[in-house]
């Protein structure tokens, strides 16, 4: 592990594929690595609020996930998987064997399937606003109107009007358009960051490389035991065995509520616990960092006791 206290400055690792880009803040090699993993049209930049309030405690590693932010994105991932193995890849080149680990929207799905596949690596999880366990998908629109039915391949849903509308967002790198769906959907509550961050993350999310496949990705992902509709669910809810803590905000536009008590109730765990957050939307750790970062501590410092 090196010493860096610069959240602003980028770092790289090179795969046999991928240029894979990561942001670290670490401080001193005795304190417990968070491993942070934000979500979808966004980047590692997402956890800027909360740097400051939990780098004195800990040593934070926040990645860019393949085709996102400043990532490469050479070979098109599968599914969340592909993720997880980049992440592994980073944590084996920084030489860190145990993470705490927080994910985002997206990056709680990736932070699921990474904890069911590296269960050694995982002390702890936060999932913050996580997709569910049986994925978030579209469903199809057809002659205008929303049907039942699900999308039945990646080809189809490229295809969807919002999928291709936001696919064409990033392609004329339209800033404007973009600030109006954040505004509307990420900071719902009243956005409280400041102009130069909004526009930063506006700059960070038009980086993205991978819209479609992603999408992809969270249509196919299925951790439960049951058919999604698309996939069959692998029930690797079971194999989720650490501390885990369910953050959802009442106010969440991208994923709903009852995506997130269902994880708490789906989770076999015996030390898992949920809070859930009074008018605060997708990102609560956005819309009030001192809350959130006050419960994250809370948490992990309960697992250092253990």
């Amino acid at each position: 592990m090196f010493k860096s206290t610069d959240f602003s400055s980028i770092n790289y690792l090179q795969t046999k594929s991928e240029n894979l880009s990561f942001r670290h803040v670490f401080s001193d090699p005795s304190l417990p690595t968070l491993l942070l993993i934000h979500g979808n049209m966004t980047s590692s930049y997402m956890w800027i609020t909360l740097i400051e309030p939990l780098k004195s405690k800990y040593n934070l590693l926040c990645p860019d996930l393949r085709g996102f932010g400043n990532s490469s994105y050479n070979s098109p991932i599968v599914g969340m998987e592909d993720f997880c193995d980049d992440i592994m890849e980073i944590l084996n080149y920084l030489k860190i064997k145990i993470v705490m680990l927080i994910g985002l929207s997206l990056g709680g799905a990736v932070s699921l399937k990474f904890c069911a596949k590296y269960q050694k690596v995982v002390k702890g999880l936060v999932l913050i606003g996580s997709v569910g366990l049986g994925g978030y998908y579209y469903k199809r629109v057809d002659y205008g109107k929303e049907t039942e039915e699900k999308m039945p391949d990646k080809e189809f849903l490229e295809k969807d009007p919002y999928v291709a509308g936001y696919s064409m967002v990033l392609m004329t790198k339209n800033h404007e358009f973009l600030q109006i769906l954040l505004e509307k959907y990420l900071f719902n509550v009243g956005r409280r960051v400041s102009d130069t961050i909004f526009k930063r993350l506006i700059e960070e999310a038009l980086l993205q490389k991978n819209y479609v496949d992603s999408m992809w990705a969270l249509n196919i992902f299925n951790m439960t035991e049951n058919f999604n509709g698309i996939m069959k669910g692998t029930n690797e809810i079971e194999k989720i065995q650490c501390p885990t803590l369910v953050i959802h905000g009442t106010k969440d536009k991208v994923i709903p509520l009852k995506e997130g008590v269902n994880i708490y109730h789906s989770l076999k765990n015996k030390k898992k616990a949920i809070e859930i957050m009074e008018n605060l939307g997708h990102v609560p750790h956005m819309d009030d960092p001192e809350k959130i970062s006050n419960i994250l501590m809370k948490f992990f410092e309960e697992l250092q006791k253990n």
